[in-house]
Parts: structure tokens; sequence; C-alpha cells
């Protein structure tokens, strides 16, 4: 039995550089690209992805156990092994999208006219933002074998 702890690496953390206003790119919709903040209405904001992280990550670990018993059988020079194998991980990272639109407005927008339908951009609860991908430590995993081998023993030469 074993705990072993995963040592996240700087690619977890390297892709906050990029967060807004330091974004390699932007994207505006419904503007005029001669003049992005032109006219009478108010400029249209830039929509651009974030990467966060939880204040409260924890390290990443995961529990290997495994017992195993071999035996030689009593009969036709045979032994049988049996094993069991597990894992349990805990505080494993994921990364899901906090800023999805709901399925309700997808859907009320899919049943519009094809003029009237807007950007998925539009139905998404921070809005100027398309991706808000969150890193957190709260998903698990768990893994359990029972294994069974049977075999010949070999003859001394």
């Amino acid at each position: 039995m074993g705990l072993f702890y995963d040592r996240p690496e700087g690619n977890l953390f390297l892709s906050l550089v990029n967060n807004p206003p330091f974004s390699l790119s932007s994207t505006f919709e419904n503007g005029n690209l001669a003049s992005p903040g032109g006219g009478s209405a108010a400029a249209i904001a830039p929509w651009s992805s974030i990467d966060s992280l939880d204040p409260n990550m924890k390290i990443p670990r995961v529990w290997n156990y495994s017992v195993g018993l071999q035996r030689e059988l009593p009969w036709w020079g045979l032994f049988g092994e049996v094993s069991y194998v597990g894992n349990k991980g805990q505080q494993q990272l994921r990364l899901p999208d906090i800023n999805q639109a709901s399925f309700d407005d997808l859907r009320a927008n899919a049943a519009l006219p094809s003029s009237q339908r807007v950007s998925v951009n539009y139905l998404r609860p921070f809005k100027g933002y398309t991706n808000i991908r969150m890193r957190l430590s709260d998903a698990e995993s768990t893994y359990n074998s029972l294994q069974l081998l049977m075999g010949a023993v070999s003859a001394p030469a």
C-alpha cells in the first residue's frame, strides 16, 4: 500500500499569463472593423477566454494498494495466483467551463428563426467572455480489480 502525491507543473499556471488584458487575440462580434468602437451604440467589448485557479486547490494524491497469494496446486504441476489490485484518487484536477450557457437558453435560442438567433456568447452567464476554464481539485477516481492466474510450474533443467 502506498500514498503518492502529484506534483502539478508549470502548465497548470502558465496559461494564466494569457488572461485579459494580456490576451494574444480578441474577437469582436457585430462590430465594424474600420472602427470597432465607432457609431452611436456602445463599444462592443472583446470576447475572450479566461483560465483560473481555485484559491483552495489541494495537491492531488492517489492511494495504491494490492494483495496477492500464489500457491502450487497439488495436481498436474500447476500453480495459481489470486490478486486484488486497486487505487483511490483524491483531490484530482479537473477543468470545467464555468461560463457555459444553460440548456434552456440554448434550446430557446435554437427555436427562434435563424434571423433572430444570437451567438452563444450572448447567452453565457459572464458577459464578455467565452470559456472560463476553472481548475479545481475536487474530482475522485476509483479502480478495483480481482485478478486470477493459473500456469504450469516449469520442470528443473
